[in-house]
């Protein structure tokens, strides 16, 4: 096996250690012995045997960074909240208002797409029925601005909507086939500006849709197309992280300003189908798909890492306390919020689960 490979097994043994340690309550005799193995897409095997956190979350002690060693972050909680009324994956996720909106979706109960629209008040650990959208829809695309939430594909036709949550009505705006007829895309809002990239089988198309303006301008094209990536708005960058077609770590950054990509350090698990918020100056990924380690029969991920934009590293934060894929994230109150999801690699269970992340 080459140096990287060796590497990556051992700090991977370590984490797995520091997991199954702190899970009974000491740390001693962590060795590295483990045997070099790969997944197929060429990175160390993941620690999907570990403890997912008890209630709230068990784990907040340092452990292991896979990109270097260093201390991760410590602290970080996980709590179960309210089910979400109508079990689904593959939603749309954001935060207006201070609730945290759930759109569309594939319903675990007979693997449809889903119409409903939900809204979650993390004051009073309630849901509420909103509009229907006026077609079923999964992989959506979703972003909040000033007072409304977008829908931005995916549809053949390119339908982009607007809900006003004082009426709890859906509107019809400009629309835009080649930016919004493809799924699971990369979408999070700067300013006025809603930026959609990447989805539909790897696309590596990238637009942005002015909200004041209900006009859509075309954007260079992300360096590697894929889809089901994160979408992630700091500042005045806008960032693409993970995905898959292939599976992916990348970290690609998009200065919003001067209107070009950067490549930043790559998430240390690479996965697709992950749920993503901004929390200060930290961008949390967590969960997804893709995993091909031997210990893991869901082919899931209860990885969390986060990526510091200063300075340009990653650190790894407690796992989940339930790991899902096919979510999406939104942060209220510097708490992140993941709603629905499946337990199993691609259509699976698990749609009612609604967690909590406290830094």
């Amino acid at each position: 096996a080459d140096r990287g490979s060796i590497t990556r097994a051992v700090a991977m043994n370590t984490r797995r250690c520091i997991w199954a340690l702190m899970s009974l309550g000491w740390l001693a005799g962590c060795g590295s012995a483990e045997t070099t193995a790969t997944t197929s897409d060429g990175a160390a095997p993941r620690a999907s045997d570990a403890p997912a956190g008890g209630a709230g979350g068990a784990v907040t002690d340092a452990a292991v960074d896979a990109t270097g060693g260093r201390p991760a972050a410590a602290g970080g909680t996980w709590e179960r909240l309210a089910d979400l009324p109508v079990p689904r994956q593959e939603a749309g996720v954001a935060a207006l208002r201070g609730l945290v909106y759930v759109v569309g979706g594939f319903l675990t109960a007979n693997g449809q797409p889903s119409p409903a629209v939900h809204a979650f008040d993390p004051k009073t650990n309630t849901w509420r029925v909103r509009a229907p959208l006026p077609f079923a829809i999964d992989h959506a695309n979703v972003a909040a601005v000033g007072d409304r939430l977008y829908l931005l594909g995916p549809s053949g036709a390119g339908r982009v909507l607007a809900y006003d949550p004082d009426t709890d009505t859906w509107t019809a705006l400009r629309a835009n086939p080649g930016a919004t007829g493809r799924s699971a895309s990369a979408v999070a809002a700067i300013g006025t500006r809603i930026y959609v990239a990447g989805g539909g089988g790897g696309a590596t198309v990238f637009a942005a849709y002015d909200t004041a303006a209900d006009a859509w301008e075309t954007l260079p094209a992300l360096p590697v197309g894929r889809d089901h990536l994160a979408g992630v708005a700091v500042g005045t960058t806008f960032y693409a992280i993970g995905g898959r077609n292939p599976l992916a770590a990348r970290t690609d950054a998009f200065d919003t300003l001067a209107k070009t990509w950067s490549q930043k350090k790559p998430m240390p698990t690479p996965r697709a189908g992950i749920a993503s918020a901004a929390v200060g100056g930290m961008i949390v990924v967590m969960g997804g798909e893709g995993n091909r380690s031997p210990g893991s029969v869901m082919g899931i991920f209860p990885e969390v890492e986060g990526y510091d934009v200063a300075t340009d590293t990653w650190r790894m934060y407690p796992p989940m306390r339930t790991a899902r894929h096919g979510i999406g994230a939104a942060t209220v109150d510097d708490k992140v919020y993941v709603p629905g999801g499946a337990t199993r690699e691609g259509y699976g269970p698990g749609g009612d689960i609604v967690e909590v992340w406290t830094p």
